[in-house]
């Protein structure tokens, strides 16, 4: 009998924190012929095969190894998902315990185009619940449930979701922002459809994320489920590493999609998420709507008047601004009807389109150009992330310039 539902284990050098997951998965109110577990394995030494092995008389299981090549997550649930039968995907961690509804409640709630995101206790902060670690150990996932379900750090990091089971995240700006792949499931037609995870985020850190925004954009909705609930085991966490992975893999992401919501992301994480992200993205459309007709033509040219000829400028903010031959350029905007307007447009030189971005982080390397021109239509983006912005025009270019009645932010010097 083919299995409905396959939940993939990526695993490395966990093998008493596999353990848990694996009973876990024992104790499903599912029948067993109805789903299948592939526990799939980035290079581990530490007697995971063994352990796998034996489970195979409780559970439908099958084992995949990769060679130990580094942190590469991505590639093992990826590999997990290529030898899956079943039509419904499901992605748990190792050390999460599913609760005994889980396998059932995705069977039920998955559908294509729907991907569902279990709520995951444990999850709330780095400080873990006091005694969890053990009570894990020694409890049901019911039980355990049922003695921290009052613990403000035994929730779901997310945020406290509505009181009903089956919640859509469409009613956010950003609901990719919420998808975290400790526990999830999307049809195997919708993952494969966006290529699964990318494979190039190796270490800590993005590529659910990643994957989460791919799925967005090609239509998927994102739902959060209290039934699919399960909980993430505490262990130990490399802070500072961690850290570093996550800001290097933020960077690839926004060199992948060069996404102005991206550049957001990328302040955001660096500012320790201390403020919301979807309100300020909220905040760049309103602008955006707000100075559509904003003309910054005489702007642009007169920044650029003393600028020798043959000199490369970079203009933020471009607007409907149709360059001068004399300079090459690089140009931004953050509004997409201009941006698809250089790139339609017959009144555009051929090879100049303008390109999305925020200018919080362009794609432009290091001191690249002559001339940085920021243009009024970042005035309303100025007061929260002026700082940020005229810290990349000093970063790529050797002078900036920007409306002379603008005060420089706090922490910046002007080129």
């Amino acid at each position: 009998m083919q299995p409905v539902v396959s939940v993939v284990i990526p695993t490395y050098n966990r093998a008493d924190l596999l353990r848990l997951t694996l009973e876990s998965l024992v104790a499903q109110t599912a029948p067993r012929d109805d789903f299948e577990v592939i526990v799939s394995d980035d290079g581990s030494d530490d007697g995971t095969a063994e352990l796998v092995r034996s489970f195979r008389t409780r559970l439908r299981l099958k084992y995949t190894f990769q060679e130990d090549l580094g942190f590469r997550a991505a590639a093992a649930r990826n590999a997990g998902a290529a030898h899956a039968d079943a039509p419904v995907l499901a992605f748990l961690d190792t050390g999460v315990l599913a609760g005994p509804e889980l396998v059932r409640t995705y069977r039920r709630s998955t559908a294509p185009g729907r991907c569902v995101l279990g709520y995951t206790h444990g999850s709330a902060s780095e400080a873990s619940t006091p005694g969890l670690a053990q009570a894990l150990r020694t409890m049901s996932a019911q039980d355990v449930r049922d003695r921290y379900s009052a613990e403000a750090s035994f929730q779901d990091a997310r945020e406290t979701l509505p009181a009903e089971a089956d919640a859509d995240l469409g009613r956010y700006a950003l609901p990719w922002t919420r998808f975290w792949s400790l526990n999830f499931a999307v049809f195997a037609a919708d993952f494969w459809s966006v290529g699964g995870f990318d494979e190039e985020f190796c270490g800590w850190g993005m590529e659910d994320l990643e994957f989460g925004y791919r799925l967005h954009h090609r239509g998927t909705s994102l739902r959060m489920s209290r039934l699919a609930w399960a909980i993430e085991t505490p262990h130990e966490r490399s802070s500072e590493a961690n850290r570093a992975s996550n800001e290097r893999n933020i960077r690839r992401f926004l060199t992948k999609h060069r996404d102005p919501v991206l550049e957001l992301y990328w302040a955001w994480a660096l500012d320790d998420y201390t403020w919301s992200l979807d309100d300020e993205w909220l905040a760049v459309h309103e602008w955006a709507d707000a100075s559509r007709d904003l003309s910054v033509d005489e702007e642009i040219d007169s920044a650029l008047r003393d600028l020798p000829a043959g000199h490369v400028a970079a203009i933020l903010g471009c607007g409907r601004w149709r360059p001068d031959p004399a300079h090459p350029h690089h140009a931004f905007d953050f509004d997409d009807f201009y941006v698809d307007h250089h790139a339609t447009n017959s009144g555009c030189p051929s090879g100049h389109p303008a390109r999305r971005a925020l200018g919080i982080r362009t794609p432009l390397p290091g001191v690249s150009v002559d001339r940085v021109v920021i243009t009024s239509r970042l005035r309303g983006l100025w007061k929260a992330h002026g700082q940020r912005i005229l810290g990349e025009a000093n970063r790529i270019g050797c002078s900036v310039w920007h409306p002379p009645d603008w005060e420089t932010p706090p922490g910046v010097g002007v080129g």
